[in-house]
Order: structure tokens, then C-alpha cells, then sequence
């Protein structure tokens, strides 16, 4: 018993094409992700920061919070960081001046992930490392 089926060269054309057109359909269905992470860490001495405050604030002013774990690294994953939106990430230790950096996600058609580092020099303020 033989089960060998034969596709006709039309209809093998027919799939073909049907393939062709409906792919870029699919494949742009897909909405971008996006991420933002980095380090934090003392200019000077290059010792990371622990427990510094990063904050993901979106043009509407939502607001996320996260520390940093005990290597100085924080992360805002896909799930927090949404196509089409203005933020401006924030950074803050223990009475050191702010720093901050604007990132916008509108427009973009391809995922990205974004990495900002905050390095804090003390200035005027005594410091013993560890």
C-alpha cells in the first residue's frame, strides 16, 4: 500500500504565495518589549551601591520603584517598560544629588533594551569604603 501524496506544482505555488503575503503580517503583529537596567556605583572608589532608589516615571506620572540588589544592578523588565510612552528615569542616594535620564520608547518599531549606569561622586561629603 502506498500513501505517498503528491502536491500539484499549482497548488505548492498556491501555498507558496499565500505564505508570502500573510508572513510580514505576522511577524509585525508583535508588539516591541522593551527593558531598562544598569549599575550604580561610587565614581572614585567604582564600589557599587547598595539599596539606591531607581525610579521609572512615565509622561502620565506613573510611577515604579526599585533598588538596587547588593551588586548595584537594577531592572524594569518588559512587563514595566511600555511601547509608546515618555520616561524619565531617576536615581537618588542618601541626600546625593539626583541624577536622571530621559528615555522614550515612542516610535520605536523594534525591542530594545536600554542600559543606563549612574555613577555618584561624593563631593564634600566623608566617605569610608568598606
Amino acid at each position: 500500500m502506498n500513501c505517498q501524496h503528491k502536491i500539484k506544482p499549482t497548488k505548492l505555488f498556491l501555498l507558496f504565495f499565500i505564505a508570502l503575503i500573510f508572513s510580514p503580517l505576522i511577524s509585525k503583529s508583535q508588539d516591541p518589549t522593551f527593558s531598562i537596567s544598569g549599575k550604580v556605583f561610587e565614581t572614585t572608589t567604582k564600589e557599587a551601591l547598595f539599596g539606591v532608589k531607581v525610579l521609572l516615571i512615565e509622561s502620565n506620572g506613573d510611577v515604579l520603584k526599585i533598588v538596587t540588589d547588593n551588586t548595584g544592578k537594577y531592572y524594569f523588565d518588559k512587563t514595566q517598560v511600555k511601547p509608546g510612552t515618555e520616561y524619565l528615569l531617576v536615581c537618588t542616594y542618601h541626600g546625593w544629588p539626583v541624577i536622571s535620564h530621559n528615555i522614550s520608547t515612542f516610535g520605536l518599531t523594534e525591542s530594545k533594551s536600554f542600559t543606563f549606569n549612574f555613577d555618584f561622586r561624593f563631593q564634600g561629603l566623608i566617605h569610608v569604603p568598606k
